[in-house]
């Protein structure tokens, strides 16, 4: 059954930025972001939703979009910027909004 979109979970789009040249794969950032975020936030970083779009890393800037629900983006900013690899830059809800403000 389709959910209307008045009842669908909102979403936020993060904007980071890798610090550390040790993180040079997609899933060494993915595993860097999913480590820190589960010692802050334990059981609901599933209720998060948590997505890392891969197609959306810009390797030559070293930027990547992360998508997140409404209610938990702010402790997983709080969680990726505790780290000294990742910090963020950016939040926005469109994601043409993040890419053309943040990304080019």
């Amino acid at each position: 059954m389709k959910l209307k979109p008045s009842k669908r979970p909102k979403k936020r789009y993060i904007v980071f930025e890798v610090l550390s040249g040790e993180l040079k794969t997609d899933s060494a950032i993915h595993n860097a972001i999913k480590h820190s975020a589960l010692n802050v936030m334990g059981n609901t970083y599933y209720e998060a939703g948590i997505r890392f779009l891969k197609d959306k890393y810009k390797s030559s800037l070293n930027k990547g979009i992360l998508r997140v629900n409404n209610k938990y983006s702010k402790v997983l900013i709080e969680s990726i910027n505790k780290g000294k690899d990742i910090r963020t830059i950016g939040m926005s809800g469109i994601l043409k909004k993040v890419e053309a403000k943040y990304l080019n």
